[in-house]
C-alpha cells in the first residue's frame, strides 16, 4: 500500500512527464471538492498542467444532479462522470486538432435503443466546454470539414447537418484506415467565411443521425470561432463541485457536536437566577435542566460524545485484508492515517440524527409544570403561561436553586421517536458500514450502536415521579 507521499511523488512525476504534450488529462476517483492534502494544491496543480480532471465517486448524487461539468477558477474542466454499476453511464473522449469534446452516454438496457446513435460534433466543438487558454480555437475558423463522430450497432444511413437553421448537406463517412473496415468519422465541407464576420458571436449547428433501424438522434449545440461561452450548471452541481466540501463537513459536524455539548451542559453553568428563569420557560430548557441534574441520564449521553470525537465508530478489514479503524475525522489502516474527510458525512448523519431524538427527549421532560422554584436573597414572584416560579430566601441555604417538577406520564410519541432513531441509525449502518465493508465490520461498530444505546437508556430513565426536587449547587 503507497503512502500519501508516495502517491504526490508520483503525481508530480507524471505531471512532469506530460509537460510537452498538446494536451493532458488527469483523471481520479474523488472530485477535488473532496480531496484533502496539507501540503499540496491539488487544483492549482491541475490547473498548471492539464485540460481537464475527469473523476467520479459523487457521480449524479442519486439523481439528484445528472451533469456536472464546471469550470475551476484555476484553469482546468472538472467533469464528473455518473456511475457504471447502478446506472450504465459511460463517456466518450475526442481530442480533434488539440480541441477537446466528449459526450456521456446511458446504455441502454437491454433490448432498447435509446442509447443510439451516439453523436459526438468534434469540429467545430461546443463553446460551452472551450478553453481559449489551452485551446487553439482559431482552427476552427481554419478548418475545412465539419467532423462528426457517429455510432450505433446498425449502418448509418443517414448525417444531416444545418448551422443556424440553414441545411447544409449530409456528411460523408471519411475513409478508413488500413487494417480497419470502417470508421465513425463523418465529415462534410465547410466555407467559414459565410459565419466568420462576427468571429466572437455564437451559431447553433444541429447534427440528425439515423441509422437503418429506423433508430435517430439530433444534436444541437452552440459553436463560436473566438469566444466560449459557459455551461449552465447548476446550483447544487456548481456547490458540490466548487467549494471544499473536506472542509464544510468538518466544519458541520463540529458544529453539529458543540451545539449539542453546550444544550447539554449550559444549564449546569447557569448560576444567576434570571438566567434560570429564562431557561425555564421553554420546554426545551426545562427539559435539557432535567437531563444535566440526573446521572443517569447526563453521563451515558457525555460518555457518547466524547467517545463520538474521539474513538472508532468501526472498525474491520476496510481495504482487501488491511485491518483499519474508521474515526469521525480521518482512518487508520495499516499503520497509516489518512484525512479522509468524508468519514465526517457519517459522522454528522449519526451525531445529527442523535441531537434530534435527544431535543425530542427533551421537549417531552420539559412539559412538565414546574410548582415552584426557590431562590436566595429574591423576594418576588413570576410567572408564565408554562412557569410559576416562587422565591423566598428562608426556605433554602446559599447559593442553591430548587425546582419542584410534577409527574411526567409516559408518552407513546417518545415511544414512536425511540423507533424512528433506531430505524435511522439502523438504516446509516447498512448504507455507509454493511455494504462497502460487510457484516463482520457492523459487529465491530461500538460507535454505530451506542447512539441505539443510549436512546434506549434516556428512554428507560425517563423521569417519572410523583414530585422530583432537582438541585443545582
Amino acid at each position: 500500500m503507497l503512502s500519501l507521499r508516495d502517491v504526490k511523488k508520483q503525481l508530480l512525476k507524471s505531471v512532469n512527464e506530460s509537460k510537452g504534450s498538446n494536451q493532458t488529462f488527469i483523471f481520479g476517483h474523488h472530485p477535488t471538492s473532496t480531496v484533502v492534502s496539507s501540503d499540496l494544491d491539488m487544483r492549482s496543480l491541475i490547473g498548471d498542467s492539464a485540460f481537464a480532471y475527469l473523476c467520479g465517486h459523487l457521480h449524479t448524487l442519486h439523481g439528484l444532479t445528472k451533469k456536472i461539468y464546471y469550470l475551476q477558477p484555476q484553469g482546468y474542466w472538472e467533469w464528473e462522470l455518473g456511475d457504471w454499476r447502478e446506472n450504465r453511464y459511460y463517456r466518450i473522449v475526442a481530442v480533434d486538432h488539440d480541441l477537446v469534446s466528449f459526450v456521456d452516454v446511458r446504455k441502454s438496457p437491454s433490448g432498447s435503443n435509446k442509447e443510439w446513435p451516439i453523436i459526438l460534433i468534434t469540429n467545430p466543438k461546443n463553446a460551452q466546454f472551450s478553453l481559449p487558454s489551452k485551446e487553439p480555437l482559431h482552427r476552427i475558423e481554419l478548418s475545412t470539414h465539419i467532423r462528426v463522430l457517429v455510432w450505433s450497432l446498425w449502418p448509418i444511413q443517414t448525417v444531416s447537418i444545418s448551422i443556424d437553421g440553414i441545411h447544409l448537406g449530409n456528411a460523408k463517412q471519411a475513409n478508413s484506415l488500413p487494417g480497419h473496415s470502417s470508421t465513425p468519422l463523418y465529415v462534410l465541407p465547410w466555407n467559414t467565411s459565410r459565419w466568420s464576420s462576427d468571429p466572437y458571436g455564437f451559431h447553433l449547428i444541429e447534427v440528425t443521425a439515423k441509422d437503418v433501424n429506423g433508430n435517430q438522434r439530433t444534436v444541437v449545440q452552440s459553436f463560436s470561432f473566438r469566444s466560449a461561452s459557459h455551461f449552465p450548471i447548476g446550483l447544487l452541481s456548481k456547490f458540490i463541485i466548487s467549494v471544499r466540501l473536506s472542509v464544510i463537513v468538518s466544519a458541520l459536524y463540529y458544529t453539529i457536536w458543540i451545539v449539542i455539548f453546550i444544550l447539554l451542559m449550559l444549564p449546569l453553568l447557569l448560576r444567576r437566577p434570571h438566567l434560570l428563569i429564562c431557561l425555564f420557560r421553554t420546554r426545551l430548557g426545562r427539559g435539557m435542566y432535567q437531563i444535566s441534574s440526573t446521572k443517569k441520564l447526563v453521563y451515558p449521553v457525555l460518555i457518547f460524545m466524547v467517545y463520538h470525537i474521539s474513538c472508532p465508530l468501526f472498525m474491520g478489514f476496510l481495504v482487501a485484508d488491511k485491518f483499519g479503524f474508521f474515526f469521525s475525522f480521518g482512518i487508520y489502516i495499516d499503520g497509516i492515517f489518512l484525512p479522509e474527510k468524508l468519514s465526517y458525512v457519517l459522522a454528522s448523519a449519526q451525531l445529527l440524527g442523535f441531537g434530534l431524538y435527544l431535543s425530542a427527549f427533551a421537549v417531552h421532560c420539559g412539559k412538565r409544570q414546574c410548582d415552584s422554584m426557590y431562590v436566595l436573597n429574591v423576594e418576588s414572584v413570576e410567572g408564565s403561561s408554562n412557569t410559576t416560579l416562587h422565591f423566598n430566601k428562608d426556605e433554602i441555604h446559599s447559593n442553591a436553586v430548587y425546582a419542584h417538577l410534577s409527574e411526567t406520564p409516559f408518552s407513546p410519541c417518545m415511544l414512536i421517536a425511540l423507533v424512528i432513531h433506531i430505524v435511522y441509525q439502523f438504516v446509516g449502518t447498512i448504507i455507509f458500514v454493511w455494504i462497502p465493508y460487510g457484516f463482520i465490520t457492523v459487529l465491530l461498530s461500538p460507535g454505530c450502536v451506542m447512539p441505539v444505546c443510549v436512546a434506549c437508556i434516556l428512554f428507560y430513565n425517563c423521569p417519572r415521579p410523583d414530585h422530583v426536587k432537582n438541585c443545582v449547587q
